[in-house]
């Protein structure tokens, strides 16, 4: 609660209460569009992200939520998937959007990786939304984040929550 604190961000109590009490609408900052499903999905009831032997990520669609389930390995060597719970409530974990986001990864270090995420254009991605995953492009070009075609059409996230999964050209998923 100290404004001189470095740790603080400049901000009091005041004025963290006042930034919890907007009532401003997420959405109008947003640059993604949200409706109904563009055409073109392909049937997509599972994906499963490789980062490297100790680090499994997968998605299963739950029709019934309409929702990604996520689950985790516990970096054992073994790929077994467990589900990803939140730490407050216990439950699974599920997004309405997954979109797995290529992204040059430059390593400075063994340890220190630079992802390379902003001013950027026409990279590749997936979007799963629905039971349905979507070939599609990204961009963080002009301050603005999009997710569109071949054709440059934006493609409209399902409203709801939406996971973003950056992955390196090295990494695998089937």
């Amino acid at each position: 609660d100290n404004p001189d604190d470095i740790n603080n961000a400049g901000l009091d109590g005041d004025d963290l209460g006042k930034l919890a009490g907007s009532t401003g609408d997420p959405l109008d900052y947003a640059s993604l569009t949200f409706g109904p499903p563009a055409p073109g999905g392909s049937p997509a009831d599972f994906l499963r992200i490789i980062y490297n032997v100790n680090n499994h990520v997968g998605w299963e669609y739950d029709p019934e939520s309409g929702t990604y389930l996520r689950f985790q390995d516990r970096a054992d060597s073994t790929g077994e998937l467990y589900p990803a719970t939140d730490a407050l409530t216990g439950e699974q974990l599920g997004f309405e959007n997954v979109i797995v986001m290529w992204a040059r990864h430059n390593f400075v270090k063994p340890t220190l990786i630079e992802v390379e995420l902003l001013y950027v254009k026409d990279r590749k991605g997936l979007l799963f939304r629905d039971g349905e995953v979507y070939d599609v492009l990204w961009s963080s070009m002009s301050g603005e984040f999009k997710i569109y075609d071949q054709d440059g059409n934006i493609v409209p996230l399902k409203p709801g929550k939406t996971f973003f999964q950056v992955v390196s050209y090295a990494s695998t998923w089937k």
